[in-house]
Formats: structure tokens, C-alpha cells, sequence
């Protein structure tokens, strides 16, 4: 792919954790898998206090919670902040009986879907979102077997 191909990411890491992937090379695997060539994504790896005032803020939410996406061009051309929530992250892996990795992968994954016009309020929907994510998540998992991110 050339530069013109992909859209744009960016990376900040305000809480400091330890990456168990690559980071900017899954985001752009998935990128790739969704046929998203354009925009930009702004990543924000945040602690619950962040996180909970993002989402007091513009939800009306007071509590953390593990993602937060903010998309403010389109669904063909996104240009999302997202923030997530790596205390959150963590307690989410052992809720769900998973690793680390996989629950990182999956919340961006979440993230990138909202982005491109997943939603998640109805039940349908929901199904919807929660296959694209399995069949994604296993789809890149196949992947990293053959190159490394």
C-alpha cells in the first residue's frame, strides 16, 4: 500500500502500559481487512479519571467505562478521537476470561467499527457489531501467525 492508502493514526499514550502487540500496524490490519483508506484516527490510551471525565462531559455518564469514540467527519471519511481505557481494559480481561492482548484488540476493533457506522443500541445491532468483531479479531489473529504486529 502506499502513504496515499492509508488513513492517518495517531498514538498517544498518556498512561503508560506495556504494549503485547504492535499497536499502530493492528489498527492499520484492520484498516486494511475494512477497506479504509482515508481519515484519521487519534488514539488515546487513558486512565479511569480521564475516562470518566470524557464521559461525565459529553455522555452525562459518571463512571469510566472502556471506550469512548468521537467520529467527526464521516463514515467513509472518518476523523475520530478515541480514547481508551487501559485500567478498564484490564479488569474487562478478567471479567471476560481473556487476555490482555485480546481484550485491547477487541476494544479497538469496537473502536474502528463505530467509526465506519457499527452501532450497538439495539440488540440486532448489537449481534451485528459483535460478529463483525469475532470474525475481525479472528480474521487478524490468522494474520499475525504470518506477519508480525
Amino acid at each position: 500500500m502506499t502513504p496515499k492508502e492509508n488513513p492517518k493514526i495517531i498514538i498517544n499514550q498518556p498512561y503508560r502500559f506495556e504494549h503485547p502487540f504492535d499497536i499502530k500496524q493492528f489498527i492499520i490490519a484492520i484498516c486494511k481487512e475494512k477497506k479504509i483508506k482515508t481519515g484519521t484516527f487519534e488514539f488515546s490510551f487513558i486512565d479511569k479519571e480521564t475516562i470518566t471525565k470524557i464521559n461525565t462531559t459529553h455522555l452525562n455518564h459518571n463512571n469510566p467505562t472502556d471506550t469512548i469514540t468521537f467520529n467527526l467527519g464521516s463514515t467513509s471519511e472518518p476523523d475520530a478521537d478515541i480514547y481508551i481505557c487501559i485500567p478498564v481494559a484490564k479488569e474487562n480481561a478478567l471479567t471476560f476470561k481473556t487476555n490482555f492482548e485480546s481484550e485491547l484488540k477487541l476494544l479497538i476493533i469496537h473502536t474502528l467499527l463505530h467509526t465506519i457506522g457499527y452501532t450497538d443500541t439495539s440488540a440486532k445491532e448489537k449481534k451485528a457489531m459483535s460478529n463483525e468483531q469475532t470474525r475481525l479479531l479472528n480474521q487478524l489473529t490468522i494474520q499475525k501467525n504470518e506477519t508480525k504486529f
